[in-house]
């Protein structure tokens, strides 16, 4: 009896989620919407702010500019892996806050499956601030996968697409997770 009314707590340590999604255009011009050091990153033409961090070999700092409601919302980025076309790999720290996630391993494979196409494979760590209840666990997992998939639909989108249609659904939820 003892324990019968005590909360279940969540399993320490990260979730790994993969998404993956083929893309009608080559490796080649996937590869620098991706890549923080190029000003064709999607976050770069999408508005947002994507700074080299001097000193740190790899570090950017990316702000979050086009979402008023998370005002001064900065992102530590150093990259871990960066293969041209095929493999780009950082660790991304998040700011305080209240938000359970605190960092991420983000990995972006890219192989190709014609002269015209490819396939995004992203593989993200994320890492959440412990102890937790069990029943949050499992929604904040729950908002990484909806979140994992969203990054690669609006790279797909904005691949195949451009930057106009990426701002046309950008205040919407690509997938809803219950």
């Amino acid at each position: 009896m003892l324990g019968w009314f005590k909360p279940k707590m969540a399993p320490e340590g990260p979730v790994t989620l993969e998404y993956e999604i083929e893309i009608d255009v080559p490796a080649s011009e996937l590869y620098p919407l991706i890549d923080f050091a190029d000003p064709r990153n999607s976050k770069r033409q999408s508005g947002e702010t994507v700074r080299e961090v001097p000193g740190r070999d790899g570090a950017f700092e990316l702000v979050l500019a086009t979402y008023p409601d998370l005002t001064d919302l900065t992102f530590d980025i150093q990259v871990t892996e960066s293969v041209p076309n095929e493999v780009y790999a950082f660790d991304g720290k998040l700011p305080e806050g209240p938000g359970a996630l605190i960092a991420t391993h983000e990995r972006y494979e890219i192989e190709a499956v014609s002269e015209h196409a490819c396939l995004l494979r992203l593989i993200v760590d994320a890492k959440f601030r412990f102890p937790m209840k069990l029943k949050v666990y499992k929604q904040e997992v729950a908002k990484m996968m909806m979140a994992v998939h969203n990054a690669c639909a609006k790279l797909k989108l904005h691949a195949e697409q451009g930057t106009d249609a990426v701002h046309a659904v950008h205040d919407h939820v690509l997938v809803n997770v219950d």
